[in-house]
């Protein structure tokens, strides 16, 4: 006959050797810091795509930048080079007179078979040069030295006959009467569209 019993006491483990240890560190402690590391790497190259991006972008604006300055260097130039012209075109509107109403006086009476003609101005002295029909020549010439309304003298320079034409060349000094000459309105500044503002 056996005798069977009941043992009221708890099983007794075996405690834990160093495999056990690393192997719960492993799997607990070592699986989180792999997680780790793999979600810093994901950061890092998200985060360098982003860089490598914004780099790209940027070196473009630059080239961009760089080539729209090279524009505006050459308009530069142009628009400086309209200034000058303007300058002197300035200068030279606001230190002399008006010669309209004498000018188209002339033009009026001028025949229409003198088809050249060259006409300069300097002060009051208006200087006619032109090519055309002989008689013609001696109209304008009359007519001219009848206006003394307008001319204080009216010389003949030169008149040279064309050999075998009933053309020749003549050049005539107009001297206009300085009550005459009425001055410019000064030019002031310019406005948006680029035209001259008269200043009253």
């Amino acid at each position: 006959m056996s005798l069977t019993g009941f043992n009221l006491l708890q099983n007794v483990d075996t405690p834990p050797d160093v495999w056990d240890k690393v192997y719960d560190w492993v799997t607990k402690v070592g699986r989180t810091l792999i997680m780790i590391v793999e979600v810093t790497v994901i950061i890092a190259f998200v985060s360098r795509i982003i860089i490598d991006t914004q780099t790209k972008n940027l070196t473009e604006r630059v080239t961009a930048d760089s080539q729209q300055l090279v524009s505006f260097k050459i308009k530069e130039g142009e628009f400086r080079d309209d200034q000058s012209r303007f300058i002197a075109y300035k200068t030279i509107w606001n230190g002399n007179s008006t010669y309209s109403q004498v000018l188209q006086d002339v033009i009026t009476v001028l025949p229409p078979n003198i088809p050249d003609l060259t006409m300069s101005i300097r002060d009051n002295i208006i200087t006619i040069d032109g090519t055309g029909d002989i008689n013609a020549i001696g109209t304008f010439e009359t007519t001219l030295k009848n206006n003394t309304a307008e001319f204080d003298d009216v010389q003949v320079i030169q008149v040279q006959d064309k050999l075998n034409t009933k053309q020749a060349t003549f050049g005539i000094k107009l001297t206009v009467k300085q009550a005459l000459l009425v001055k410019r309105n000064p030019i002031g500044t310019v406005t948006t569209n680029s035209s001259p503002k008269i200043v009253k």
